[in-house]
């Protein structure tokens, strides 16, 4: 997904890439890269597949993160003279070499019509009821996406401050300044609905739907794993967390 703002609102696009048909690409970086320690960096990156001026869907391998030890999100990208920028994170205490050639990324062509727009709405009540919050707490599509400290009394800063402390934020430890901490606890605690504080509060979206392509894959059946009494027990309580929360149900 990614975000657009307008007038200080979050408008989200969620984008489907489940389209079986769609072509997908590898994409590989065009030359030696050295990312310094704590840096992002925007590399380019070649595709064999994709003609200039088509918009991808862009997400990172696995072997990124896992092998490489660098981050790169999600995001839309257009082929320029077969190229695309694409930007990695580094945060290692040390400098990471990537080979030019190396696979970094994949693509496919972005669908117009596979895009869901979610704006504001008069369906608030039913989103503070996906997400188990109460109806002061604004929803997601109506956070702000800037807070004015200057005009926010200092009542509502310690008041949205707590909020983000019962939710278990702390920044003690950080090398962030009092004034730094103080702002991300206020905006932390301003946008509350965001945060599940526990099962009871994880919502869910009728927006979209997620599948998971088998193929003609047969069906894998195994016995469950041994456990200890004390394991089991655990496993079984999450279970039944889950269950009465709605996160998953008994398939027999």
């Amino acid at each position: 997904h990614y975000m657009s703002l307008h007038g200080g609102k979050k408008e989200v696009h969620f984008i489907s890439v489940d389209k079986p048909n769609n072509m997908c690409d590898i994409l590989r970086t065009t030359r030696d890269l050295i990312i310094p320690a704590n840096h992002e960096m925007c590399i380019a990156v070649k595709t064999t597949k994709f003609q200039n001026n088509t918009e991808l869907i862009i997400k990172p391998t696995i072997d990124l993160t896992t092998k490489l030890h660098v981050a790169g999100g999600k995001c839309l990208g257009r082929v320029h003279n077969g190229t695309l920028i694409y930007k990695l994170l580094n945060p290692n205490a040390h400098p990471v070499t990537i080979p030019a050639g190396t696979a970094v990324a994949k693509a496919e062509q972005f669908c117009a019509d596979t895009v869901i727009k979610v704006t504001d709405t008069n369906d608030t009540h039913d989103t503070h009821t996906s997400t188990g919050c109460s109806d002061n707490i604004p929803s997601v599509n109506t956070c702000d996406t800037h807070i004015d400290y200057t005009c926010m009394s200092e009542q509502d800063k310690l008041q949205y401050q707590q909020i983000a402390l019962d939710l278990g934020f702390d920044f003690n430890e950080s090398h962030l300044s009092e004034e730094q901490k103080s702002k991300l606890l206020t905006f932390l605690g301003k946008h509350r609905a965001v945060f599940a504080k526990d099962m009871s509060e994880l919502g869910s979206t009728h927006l979209m739907e997620h599948t998971i392509n088998t193929g003609n894959s047969k069906p894998v059946r195994t016995p469950p794993y041994r456990q200890s009494p004390t394991v089991r027990a655990e496993v079984d309580r999450q279970v039944r967390e889950m269950q009465e929360h709605g996160v998953c149900r008994n398939m027999v």
